[in-house]
């Protein structure tokens, strides 16, 4: 059979098949001009997927009380938990590329290709404690603990394994990457440019990214995403600041947790990472999470902590990260940027809208 690039969705695998230039007609996805891996000629892929693999183990070894629900045929598990493969691509088209991809694991270990697998680690509380950043602790315990218990010097999270796969999301903006904020209008006059940026740390209200009292910069992709986000009703008046970046700078973007490449990074811990993934998954739905008002402010700690420790992450000796990126929650389309520092951008714009009618969507 021959594959092609396009027959993967991780980024890392693609740009590998696109490096080596060589065109032609894929047979598993039908692209008539990609670039295409034979695995009868080509071998710079054997083994790739080798180490993955083995943190695995077939049915007929894992103990016999394993989870039934949490068993599933490597081919599966390879497209939908590590998103390595199109969604346009069959199972046993990938099971087929991946024997050609790891020929000498599938003569050796044949039972992983062939059988169920599952993680034995994941029920094994000893391992649990060892390679996960909660220690065995759920989410939902942690979030009950910064809450409720110690919200300063919690020792139920591993700040360093949390800082290896947030340090993993890092995205860069290069200087003059505009971005855009929002405010409501009390009459029809609007803001002017000196008042649209991050409030004093004396009107700092909390937030997704701030505690009461810290100050720190909002923007959105888009002025319809801040339309959404201050959410605006019919006959408001609202302004929408134009903020330019005076430097490049980098932040967390939680919106990559699903999606980033674990073939990115030397050394990578798939063990490891995979136990941590439900836990990450849970942070990026807790950055996304709609809170309503400010009686609900103890529903923004957790992210506020998470906020908090980033700024003090680096990402190079001396320079440290200066914000968080993460999905809009009142407009999907969008996303949204909480910087640590305000200073970073500069308003250069104002303009004002009055917003005529709008549109709601239910079920």
């Amino acid at each position: 059979m021959i594959f092609c690039s396009e027959c993967f969705k991780d980024s890392q695998i693609k740009e590998i098949i696109k490096s080596r230039k060589k065109s032609g007609k894929c047979t598993t996805c039908g692209c008539k001009n990609a670039y295409i891996y034979d695995p009868a000629i080509d071998d710079y892929l054997d083994g790739f997927l080798d180490d993955l693999i083995n943190i695995y183990t077939a049915k007929s070894v894992l103990p016999k009380d394993y989870p039934s629900s949490d068993l599933h045929m490597l081919a599966d598990e390879l497209k939908n938990e590590w998103n390595i493969f199109n969604d346009n691509i069959s199972s046993s088209d990938i099971h087929n590329i991946t024997k050609c991809i790891s020929p000498r694991l599938y003569k050796e270990s044949q039972e992983l290709f062939e059988e169920p697998i599952g993680i034995k680690e994941k029920y094994d509380k000893d391992e649990l404690y060892e390679l996960s950043m909660l220690k065995g602790k759920t989410w939902e315990d942690f979030v009950k603990s910064i809450k409720y218990q110690n919200r300063f010097h919690t020792q139920i999270i591993d700040l360093k394994k949390l800082e290896t796969y947030l340090s993993y999301l890092r995205k860069n903006y290069p200087k003059g990457t505009k971005m855009f904020r929002g405010r409501l209008c009390s009459d029809n006059k609007g803001y002017k440019k000196t008042e649209m940026g991050a409030p004093p740390f004396e009107h700092a209200k909390e937030g997704r990214a701030n505690s009461l009292g810290i100050t720190r910069l909002y923007v959105a992709d888009s002025e319809n995403t801040c339309i959404h986000e201050i959410r605006a009703g019919a006959f408001d008046i609202v302004s929408i600041g134009t903020f330019k970046l005076k430097k490049e700078i980098s932040v967390i973007d939680f919106k990559q947790i699903n999606s980033f490449s674990p073939f990115s990074s030397d050394n990578f811990n798939y063990l490891e990472y995979l136990i941590n993934k439900p836990i990450l998954k849970k942070i990026d739905n807790e950055m996304s999470k709609n809170v309503k008002g400010n009686d609900n402010a103890l529903d923004y700690v957790p992210t506020q902590f998470l906020c908090d420790f980033i700024a003090t992450m680096e990402y190079t000796t001396g320079e440290k990260f200066h914000g968080v990126e993460y999905s809009s929650t009142l407009y999907p389309e969008g996303y949204n940027m909480a910087i640590f520092d305000p200073d970073l951008f500069n308003c250069i714009n104002v303009k004002t809208y009055q917003i005529n009618r709008l549109e709601y969507e239910y079920k």
